[in-house]
């Protein structure tokens, strides 16, 4: 199985998916192709409305394109008016490849006069959008754009004091429908709220959207001519980036079709759903790492491997690109950035879009070494499986990608350290091997970090909660269960497998154990999962047991039974096997020998094994020979 990177599958989507509470940040994946768009210029107003000679109030006023509707619009001409019109690509200009917040709002019970839906205002803080050209037209569809709409799946418990700015319990419980909006009539508050605070004083609550997109716009201006000074005040119009994020929904709306959205009922106790289970088997090998999950349906009482699916692995840096199969055991330190964090804060909901890790795996990885200039200091390693005995803390800071601020930790980062003490042990797995004798007792700190110096040997246990992130929302991605039966219900990681090399000490393994259990620990805490009552909250049962080479012959034995053999144990044996006593003196029965040669980046294992059936219904190994060879 090689690795493949390749754009994220587009889905036909229905008019209406589901998401799963808690599931961490989950994007919807469209396409178009610009030059195919039948759109018109998007036209805007801008007109003076108000105020006096030293403030004059000016109000920015869209032109729908329907003669009967702008007609009041236009009969109110002034000669002061400011109009322009923004073309369908200047629309897209100053956001390409940018995360930007859009409004997905809740679907009033209520209709219209005209029938039309009503929306609440809010959520505001759960959605973000982000449009990127393709380097070339995507050959299976032609396109030449790729959208990623991304929601934040947490749930809000309590009363929120800064207006509507998540989705709420009772939205999960109580079944809310919430649509994609870009009719400025229904959002343009979405750009200037003015509410009155318990003192009196007037606040503008979506000042942080506004001030985002207006940097954004004077970036975008400041690029087009590298070297002047350009200020606001030197612009062609004033509200131009209001107008210019206006058509970019506009545009939106017209290239892709946005589902309407409802969280899948996983709280509640009486009218909850059941979720499917999965399984995820990890082979982590010193160069190299995959993943495959397994799927249980509720009711079934096996697993089928046929219904099994390869780990995939999403670009966070370049999110329209995905990685499935085989990827390098690569570990990048990184922030994970999805907007403008310095606006962002001031929504209200400071933790949105936290990603439960802060390294980066994979292709990823090894673009993020490749842009460097090769004199900066360490930002992550290879092979981190190799250094599990190194568990003192480095000299200095390990150095972060895409962060250049050196008074401020990277906020996935911040949202850690209180879980990890200074050489990266999650504190609560620090207690539980000491509970459990597994660790001298007092020898690991107890205290949070306060500076990334973490152990190398702590970056096993980070590459391992990077690949559980990804599992635990790829498993409830939409794309992912509209591709499999039963695409409504939501999934639950009910087990991990993580299998070991043959040479492994048991030293190796517990310490190998510890960091996955670690792991676990840490997304669970990142995600909120320990604090909900959910139905997929519960966390996976960890299994440190499989070598690598009895995997191997295990799934080569599955095959065989399955596919060929129909499940006919005592007739496989018969046919590929040879008589063979079970014990000294015992009457020879049918058993098959296999010998598995696994060659590894960092072991050689070689592994004989005698099988022989009971009943025609079970197969008992018998280890004959093992042999491990470190390289």
């Amino acid at each position: 199985m090689q690795q493949s990177q390749r754009l994220a599958q587009l889905v036909d989507w229905r008019d209406e998916i589901t998401l799963v509470p808690f599931s961490g940040t989950q994007m919807l994946d469209f396409g178009f192709r610009l030059d195919a768009l039948e759109l018109k210029s998007a036209r805007f107003i801008e007109r003076l409305t108000g105020g006096d000679a030293a403030a004059e109030e000016w109000t920015l006023l869209p032109l729908s394109g329907d003669a009967e509707t702008d007609a009041a619009t236009e009969d109110a001409a002034r000669p002061d008016d400011d109009a322009y019109s923004i073309r369908p690509v200047a629309a897209l200009e100053p956001f390409l490849s940018k995360w930007v917040p859009v409004p997905v709002l809740r679907i009033r019970a209520d209709r219209g006069t005209g029938g039309e839906e009503r929306f609440d205002p809010g959520p505001t803080a759960w959605a973000r959008i982000r449009t990127v050209e393709l380097d070339q037209p995507d050959p299976a569809t032609g396109h030449t754009h790729r959208v990623q709409l991304a929601l934040d799946t947490m749930l809000a418990e309590g009363e929120q004091s800064y207006g509507y700015l998540a989705p709420h319990r009772l939205d999960a419980e109580k079944s809310s429908d919430f649509r994609f909006v870009s009719d400025p009539a229904r959002m343009d508050w979405f750009l200037r709220r003015l509410e009155q605070d318990p003192s009196g004083e007037m606040l503008d609550l979506q000042k942080w959207v506004s001030d985002w997109l207006e940097d954004l716009f004077m970036s975008f201006k400041r690029a087009e001519r590298p070297g002047r000074r350009i200020t606001r005040d030197a612009l062609a119009h004033r509200f131009e980036h209001w107008a210019r994020y206006l058509a970019y929904l506009r545009l939106i709306d017209h290239a892709v079709k946005v589902p309407r959205l409802r969280f899948a009922n996983t709280l509640s106790e009486s009218d909850g759903v059941t979720p499917v289970e999965t399984e995820l088997v990890l082979d982590i090998g010193n160069s190299r790492t995959c993943g495959i999950l397994i799927e249980r349906f509720p009711g079934q009482t096996g697993l089928d491997l046929a219904r099994s699916f390869p780990l995939e692995i999403r670009d966070l840096s370049r999110p329209e690109l995905y990685y499935s199969g085989l990827f390098e055991s690569r570990v990048e330190f990184s922030e994970h950035r999805m907007g403008d964090e310095r606006f962002a804060s001031r929504s209200g909901r400071r933790n949105a879009f936290l990603w439960p890790g802060f390294v980066r795996i994979g292709p990823e990885a090894l673009r993020l070494v490749a842009s460097e200039e090769g004199t900066e200091t360490a930002s992550g390693l290879s092979s981190p499986k190799r250094y599990l005995w190194d568990d003192a803390p480095v000299q200095q800071d390990w150095r972060f990608h895409h962060h250049s601020d050196p008074n401020n930790l990277p906020k996935s980062l911040r949202a850690a350290m209180r879980f990890l003490n200074e050489s990266g042990d999650v504190l609560d797995q620090v207690e539980a091997d000491e509970r459990a004798r597994l660790r001298p007792r007092g020898k690991a700190a107890r205290t949070p970090a306060i500076r990334p110096r973490f152990a190398r040997a702590s970056l096993f246990g980070f590459m391992l909660a990077e690949i559980i992130a990804h599992a635990l929302i790829q498993v409830n991605a939409p794309a992912s269960r509209a591709r499999r039966p039963q695409s409504e219900l939501p999934r639950r990681l009910d087990r991990i497998i993580l299998t070991l090399p043959t040479a492994l000490t048991a030293q190796e393994q517990a310490i190998i154990r510890s960091k996955a259990q670690g792991a676990l620990r840490l997304v669970w805490a990142l995600m909120g999962l320990g604090q909900c009552d959910s139905a997929i909250s519960k966390m996976p049962e960890l299994i440190v047991e499989w070598d690598e080479a009895s995997c191997t012959q295990l799934v080569w034995l599955y095959s065989e039974l399955t596919q060929k053999f129909d499940g006919r144990i005592d007739r496989f044996l018969e046919l590929m096997g040879t008589p063979r006593a079970p014990e000294p003196g015992a009457a020879p029965v049918p058993s098959l020998r296999l010998a598995c040669i696994d060659i590894g980046g960092g072991t050689t294992d070689l592994m004989v094994t005698t099988y022989r059936g009971e009943a025609g219904r079970v197969l008992h190994p018998r280890q004959t020979f093992r042999e491990s060879f470190r390289v």
